[in-house]
């Protein structure tokens, strides 16, 4: 409750000293000296460049080092090793063509792949053979050496073994444009490949069947001279074939149908005689009158 000043009373001077002011009157008239002190103080030099020294010392950049180690360690892991069998076989391979007559070699690195490939013989029993891919060019290089190669693999390692050319395969995608090269078609490599693998026989026929499934059966015909050492390996090589090329295969021998051409002979023509002269038979003719 609020009380109520008589106004006839005296006023006592001492209590308009103690008599409380309003709180805002003094917070407005204080207000600015504070701000107005508080603004020329914090104008140092030192205050203002303290923190923006302070940024570039912390060790924030140093921080992407270690990461782009740590990125390249599994890079480098991911490299593929060779193993003993790839070591040993190229080993096999320099050591042939640097004694090779007509293409010699200083190279330690050859062979590009080798695959062991499990197959079935007729026992029904499973073996091992061996792929060994070589570059194309030296393929197309060395084809005199190729059957030393191949007997030089099989007597060290004991396996039966075939040497296929490394080939580029160019997959034509919905938005490739660019033509593709012959060579580098599907249908030109797996032809190519099983070229390789019945080396150094010749093909003489194909006859292809499709089935209702979609799957496709080949029929090779091969030369009849290379019966005899290519009948033993008919069943691995359709094998090693249909694991490499997922394709069906089987393999049959025929002599091979040469032609002769013969070239024509011809008669040689009776020269007709020149105008205005009488020819032979117009003067017997003449001779019976």
């Amino acid at each position: 409750m609020s009380k109520q000043v008589d106004p006839k009373k005296p006023v006592d001077p001492k209590a308009k000293a103690v008599q409380p002011k309003p709180a805002q009157a003094p917070a407005q008239a204080k207000a600015p000296v504070v701000d107005a002190k508080a603004a020329k103080k914090p104008e140092t030099p030192a205050l203002a460049q303290v923190p923006k020294k302070a940024t570039p010392a912390a060790p924030v950049k140093a921080a992407p080092l270690p990461v782009k180690g740590a990125q390249a360690a599994p890079a480098q892991a991911a490299a593929p090793q060779k193993s003993a069998l790839h070591t040993d076989i190229d080993k096999i391979v320099v050591d042939a063509t640097k004694n090779f007559e007509h293409k010699k070699t200083s190279k330690t690195e050859i062979v590009h792949e080798v695959k062991e490939v499990k197959i079935t013989g007729d026992d029904k029993k499973s073996y091992t053979a061996l792929v060994v891919y070589l570059p194309f060019v030296y393929v197309k290089n060395h084809k005199a050496l190729l059957a030393k190669i191949v007997n030089d693999i099989q007597s060290k390692k004991k396996l039966p073994a075939f040497i296929v050319s490394q080939r580029t395969l160019i997959n034509k995608k919905p938005d490739f444009k660019q033509k593709i090269p012959r060579n580098r078609t599907l249908t030109a490599v797996y032809d190519s490949i099983l070229e390789d693998l019945i080396n150094p026989g010749t093909i003489i026929g194909k006859r292809q069947r499709y089935h209702l499934d979609g799957s496709q059966h080949t029929k090779i015909f091969l030369n009849d001279d290379s019966k005899n050492f290519l009948e033993s390996k008919i069943n691995l090589i359709a094998q090693i074939y249909f694991k490499l090329t997922n394709r069906k295969v089987t393999f049959e021998f025929r002599p091979e149908i040469s032609y002769i051409r013969v070239p024509l002979i011809k008669a040689p023509r009776a020269k007709a005689p020149k105008r205005g002269t009488a020819g032979p038979k117009k003067e017997s003719a003449q001779a019976s009158q």
